[in-house]
């Protein structure tokens, strides 16, 4: 059974959406056919036309199905008009029907089956191709681009849900490369992109409900494919064979989401002012991640104690990155958390805190750490996933702690280090690799936060105690009221020291 590079929602956008570029030199109606079906065929679907012919410059197409395997399951849609016609200026005009319906089917062996009907509806689209059989780019605009979702049969229950999603003011483009590996290159820019979702459980009455707004909605993708691409191999999507880099970024957007069954009615409402998210697969290395800025949260149910909980932050962001596949050499590889700037509800903190004594400024929280490793085994391939079973599949050569920040009820602690592995000593700490390497630390208001909260009666005065033995034995006095720094290092021996003194 085949499978898709990518999905079928994509794969149809490509269709409809995914066109632009520059005129270069010319191009026929024929020439631009071909690069579309080319295209097609190599993201695994088969095409069909039911009727063809030409009239003067006009490529003109009826019925044409978009068919592809998928696990368990299968992929199809038909589109009654595909028109390509030449202009008398090297470019061409593409021209297809409003409406696009598109079926998927699945029947996976553990349960779960689905029939799914959807249609891509495109008001006032405009597509011009320009360029050379070789490097066809193309033009789009549309005053709005919307998805529906038709009919959902989930073991043969219909679960009749409303599903719209829209597109306002579009405005792309796209370009497709030939050459030694194929190039595709998109971006689209909307006004406006809008989402409603109602979704009833027919079993036990429940209620989901979604809808939000996004504005200044841009998105840009690349991906290029290796020609003899073996979408068959277990291995292929990481060995360096297909290249992917896309994302996404909006001004500010809002949403609402509503989830009621017999026992809660629960609300929640988001807000912020900007969002960015990316992914990318470049030569076998995965990276993803994203941010937002001036972030609202507010939850709404009856079985809190409060009428509303809100929670802000000033930013958020977060960053994956892992080779995933077999090397010689190690290879880079990283984990980034924050939330920066976060605020609760005034309710909250007076439940916590009724004489206000916390300090209530905005915490944050962050984690970056970096460093190189290397896999041992193919991971994309479950024939050798599983014979490694057992065995430690990965070796981990460096660690840098870039940055640790907590910050919050006017205390903070920050610091950074490294350390680096021995993959030949997995005995010294019984199974790990022997490190060697030191944390700094500055730890600022530890002192007043212990006597806030002895205050508050969250912390008898004898656990007190032994926090602060605990604090002068890791850390030291610094320059600054109440200030301290520790330096925690480890050596490959075994041995480890707290600001020069021993402790293992």
């Amino acid at each position: 059974m085949k499978k898709l590079f990518i999905t079928p929602f994509a794969a149809v956008a490509a269709v409809t959406v995914s066109m632009s570029g520059q005129a270069f030199a010319e191009v026929s109606a024929l020439d631009v056919w071909n690069s579309w079906k080319s295209y097609a065929e190599m993201t695994g679907q088969n095409i069909t036309v039911g009727s063809q012919e030409t009239d003067g410059g006009a490529l003109i197409l009826r019925n044409v199905t978009m068919a592809a395997d998928l696990p368990d399951g299968s992929f199809s849609s038909t589109m009654e008009l595909l028109e390509f016609r030449e202009r008398g200026d090297g470019t061409v005009a593409v021209t297809m029907s409003p409406d696009l319906p598109l079926s998927v089917t699945a029947n996976p062996a553990d349960g779960g089956a689905m029939d799914l009907a959807m249609i891509l509806r495109q008001t006032g689209m405009s597509i011009i191709a320009s360029g050379d059989p070789d490097d066809i780019s193309f033009d789009f605009l549309a005053a709005r681009l919307e998805f529906t979702i038709d009919k959902l049969v989930v073991d043969g229950a219909d679960v009749d849900p409303t599903v719209k999603l829209s597109l306002d003011d579009v405005d792309g483009k796209y370009r497709l490369t030939k050459g030694d590996r194929r190039d595709y290159r998109s971006e689209l820019r909307a006004g406006k992109l809008a989402y409603d979702i109602d979704v009833k459980d027919p079993e036990k009455g429940g209620t989901f409900t979604a809808n939000g707004e996004m504005t200044d909605f841009a998105t840009q993708s690349l991906a290029s494919i290796a020609a003899g691409f073996d979408m068959a191999s277990p291995t292929a999507m990481f060995d360096g064979s297909v290249n992917v880099e896309a994302g996404f970024s909006t001004g500010p957007s809002h949403a609402s989401v509503r989830i009621v069954d017999r026992k809660d009615d629960v609300s929640i409402n988001t807000q912020t002012d900007s969002n960015a998210l990316n992914i990318s697969l470049v030569d076998g290395a995965m990276e993803y991640g994203g941010s937002a800025t001036g972030i609202r949260y507010e939850l709404k149910s009856p079985k809190i104690p409060f009428p509303e909980v809100t929670l802000e932050l000033a930013d958020f962001g977060f960053r994956f990155a892992m080779p995933m596949r077999k090397t010689d050499e190690p290879r880079d590889f990283g984990f980034l958390a924050r939330l920066g700037g976060v605020k609760i509800s005034d309710m909250i903190w007076s439940m916590l805190d009724p004489q206000q004594v916390m300090p209530r400024d905005p915490a944050t929280i962050e984690l970056d750490v970096s460093g190189k490793m290397k896999w041992l085994v193919e991971i994309g391939d479950p024939a050798q996933a599983k014979a490694f079973k057992g065995k430690n599949p990965a070796e981990l050569y460096d660690l840098n702690i870039n940055s640790i920040i907590l910050s919050a009820a006017g205390a903070e602690i920050a610091g950074n280090g490294g350390f680096t592995f021995d993959n030949s000593d997995m005995t010294t700490f019984k199974g790990m690799p022997a490190p060697t390497g030191a944390v700094d630390l500055r730890i600022v208001g530890a002192n007043g936060l212990i006597d806030r909260l002895i205050q508050m009666g969250m912390l008898p005065d004898d656990k007190a105690m032994g926090f602060r033995m605990m604090l002068g034995l890791f850390a030291r006095p610094a320059d600054g009221e109440d200030t301290m720094t520790s330096k925690i290092e480890v050596n490959g021996d075994g041995s480890v020291f707290a600001n020069g003194q021993q402790l293992k």
